[in-house]
């Protein structure tokens, strides 16, 4: 560590290697936390709270590395995923006081390759998720991309560049998507003639003594302590998940706990950006029409037990993590883990439990409750296939009274919460089915998005003619990806073929209508004469779908 940076960091946590504040923690009381993930043979969490400019507590659970049994500690770096968006932010905020570039402006004015969408889009819609542009991880993996493949800054360029259509008109909704963030790197690029990993190193980590972080834009980087990446396959045992992301601004983040803490208690000083700067930060934004939301500047504003708390998850692969900031007790806690099965929204309810023992904390995210008793009869009635107008689809099974959910191509258990109410923690979905009467929908929330998803009843063997007639080669030219769709007269089905995916089962759900482990929906589209023109595959942020035209000849 440099001279400078350790100055930096003994005046904001009064050298807290060395002593650390009277703490409100202790371990008796956090370890039966995180119990389940400190057992030998398990991935675990990292750990620090900082109250009032010092860290008060701060430790490791479980393993970074299984295979070399290497433990957690505060100073394990992890792969941090959306907590960068923060970091993203900012880089800009300093730009506009820099005088360098306005929120207000549009991105084209920075980028002469950005998209050309319908709508013109601004810096500041970028920043708040209303921007209305198609999520990237979902157009990486409809342009057939897999878990593991390596993702450079290029690619994701390329991919980005060439999107027309949007979700939604700028401006009039707030949508999470990390296709902003990914812009707003690139500008940050573009303006100050730095990297956004340079630009952040000098300005942010440097001045406030993050002397293990930085953003992880060269995936050949060998990063010393650096945690590995776990889930819990189909076979419920932990294996390796794999993440080759070398992209940076919505994401590529690597941190370790207490450099996050170091961070926060930056929304206490100030100390870079100042406090007009910083206050701003903390602020939610709106919708053109002035309509509020509750997300700032990479940050979700919102309450826990009455305290106002500014806070952002993350997750890509197996890495889980969340940071929180109260303002109002200047109290800022860190949790890093390497496990999906964490859902660190739970734990962080419950480390804010010890420290404000006089509210009654609920976070925003809903939290798994353990099952209740003797599930009834009902429960049965819940099975079925499901599917919402945002492109989502998912299968509900009964298994002697428990039910399981199909998501994404995985099964998720669900744990229920009231009679009629379940969530699926690790898959960040919560259900509610009627309460009585016929089971013909059910409220599908995911994300913190309320939706509708109505059940279908499956037509199990539609008339080989019919399948047949959709067989084809389609290309979408934003995506630049080609797909081909073949019938098996033998088994009566359609697969769809094509590059890293291989081939890729459909199942049909109504006319026209199919779904596969890997994408939610793929829609047929049919001229005024009934010809079969296109196809549109939709899946999670891109949920109107991506089309791909039907190659003449096919």
């Amino acid at each position: 560590m440099k001279a400078t940076t350790l100055v930096v960091a003994c005046a904001l946590f009064a050298c807290a290697a060395h002593a650390q504040s009277p703490s409100t923690l202790t371990a008796a009381a956090v370890d039966p936390i995180f119990a389940a993930w400190s057992k030998p043979g398990s991935p675990g969490v990292a750990v620090t709270v900082t109250e009032h400019g010092a860290i008060s507590f701060s430790k490791g659970y479980g393993s970074a590395q299984l295979e070399f049994g290497i433990p957690i500690t505060d100073q394990t770096v992890f792969h941090s995923a959306s907590i960068s968006k923060q970091f993203t932010a900012l880089a800009i905020l300093l730009l506009e006081q820099d005088g360098k570039l306005s929120l207000d402006a549009t991105i084209d004015k920075y980028l002469d390759w950005a998209p050309r969408t319908q709508q013109p889009i601004t810096v500041r819609q970028l920043i708040l998720h209303t921007s209305g542009l198609r999520d990237m991880t979902e157009l990486l993996l409809l342009a057939g991309w897999r878990d593991g493949d390596v993702v450079t800054q290029q690619q994701v360029r390329y991919l980005v560049s060439r999107q027309k259509e949007l979700n939604f008109a700028p401006g009039t909704r707030h949508d999470y998507s990390n296709t902003g963030y990914f812009l707003l790197a690139e500008i940050v690029a573009a303006v100050s003639g730095r990297s956004l990993r340079e630009f952040a190193e000098a300005r942010i980590f440097q001045p406030l003594g993050m002397s293990h972080t930085h953003f992880h834009d060269d995936p050949t980087l060998l990063v010393a302590n650096r945690a590995a990446s776990y889930e819990t396959g189909p076979d419920g045992r932990i294996r390796a998940a794999l993440l080759n992301y070398a992209t940076v601004g919505s994401t590529g983040l690597l941190t370790t706990s207490r450099d996050l803490a170091l961070w926060l208690d930056n929304f206490r000083t100030a100390r870079v950006g100042g406090r007009a700067l910083i206050d701003r930060m903390m602020q939610p934004g709106a919708l053109s029409d002035g309509s509020p939301i509750d997300y700032g500047f990479g940050l979700t504003v919102a309450g826990l037990g009455g305290r106002k708390v500014l806070w952002h998850g993350g997750l890509d692969a197996g890495f889980r993590a969340i940071v929180a900031w109260f303002p109002d007790s200047e109290t800022g806690v860190v949790l890093l883990s390497n496990f999906a099965d964490i859902v660190p929204a739970t734990p962080l309810t419950q480390l804010a439990g010890l420290l404000f023992p006089t509210d009654a904390p609920a976070m925003p995210a809903p939290a798994a409750s353990p099952p209740l008793p003797k599930p009834p009869a009902r429960y049965a009635t819940f099975a079925g296939d499901y599917l919402t107008a945002m492109g989502a689809s998912l299968r509900i099974k009964s298994d002697h009274g428990a039910l399981s959910m199909q998501f994404q191509g995985r099964w998720h258990a669900l744990t229920a919460i009231a009679p009629n109410e379940f969530v699926a923690p690790a898959a960040n979905v919560q259900l509610k089915f009627p309460a009585a009467g016929a089971v013909d929908e059910v409220q599908f929330i995911y994300v913190g998005h309320a939706l509708k998803a109505r059940r279908v009843e499956r037509i199990v063997s539609p008339p080989t003619a019919t399948l047949a007639a959709l067989a084809g080669l389609y290309f979408s030219p934003e995506l630049d990806t080609y797909y081909t769709i073949d019938f098996d007269p033998a088994s009566a089905r359609l697969a769809l073929h094509g590059g890293r995916i291989g081939s890729l089962p459909l199942e049909y759900f109504e006319p026209d209508l199919f779904v596969s482990e890997t994408f939610q929906q793929i829609r047929f589209v049919r001229n005024g004469d009934g010809a079969v023109v296109a196809l549109r595959i939709a899946l999670g942020r891109v949920p109107d779908g991506v089309e791909f035209r039907r190659m003449a000849g096919t």
